[in-house]
């Protein structure tokens, strides 16, 4: 969490060691769960491994800036909840995602939520794939996606897939993307 104190630690390189059960979140900040790691610049490499069983508000990350990278993460059994651009990897994508996987429960009552990515605007999303749920609530202009709520501003989805279900009653609803 202290990762998003200020703009030193969001321009940082870090990666995880080991596997992490982050189930100690559901306490977190009055129950609220997890706050993400906001304006975030730095690299993010998982090497391979899982951070499970978080309760997360929009995701581990609420934005991700160009030229920042999160890579070689699970993020499995989350409960990610959130009004707009929520994701249980990142909220809001302008940098890249790569080698990256979700899987959990994912709601949106606002616009624009994705079992992996939120908003992907203008970032780079590749060799990644979700299996969360999204659920989301009518909001005009709503978008919700198994892997991605909504793409856009020349924003790249390759060699990526949804195995999860969505539910949504809003204006762009997809498998893949809204």
């Amino acid at each position: 969490q202290a990762i998003g104190t200020n703009a030193t630690t969001q321009a940082g390189n870090y990666a995880l060691s080991k596997d992490i059960d982050a189930s100690a979140t559901s306490l977190w900040n009055f129950e609220a769960g997890f706050l993400p790691v906001s304006s975030f610049t730095g690299n993010f490499d998982g090497h391979g491994h899982t951070i499970s069983n978080g309760k997360f508000q929009v995701g581990l990350f609420g934005s991700t800036a160009v030229g920042s990278a999160v890579r070689n993460v699970g993020i499995i059994n989350a409960v990610v909840t959130g009004y707009d651009s929520v994701g249980t990897l990142v909220g809001i994508n302008r940098g890249s995602v790569t080698n990256a996987y979700s899987g959990g429960i994912v709601t949106g009552n606002g616009t624009n939520a994705g079992g992996l990515v939120g908003l992907n605007f203008g970032g780079c999303i590749s060799n990644s794939y979700s299996s969360s749920s999204v659920v989301g609530t009518n909001s005009y202009g709503s978008s919700f996606g198994g892997l991605v709520g909504k793409n856009k501003a020349g924003g790249t989805i390759t060699n990526s897939y949804s195995i999860g279900s969505v539910t949504a009653s809003g204006y762009n609803v997809g498998g893949l993307v809204g």
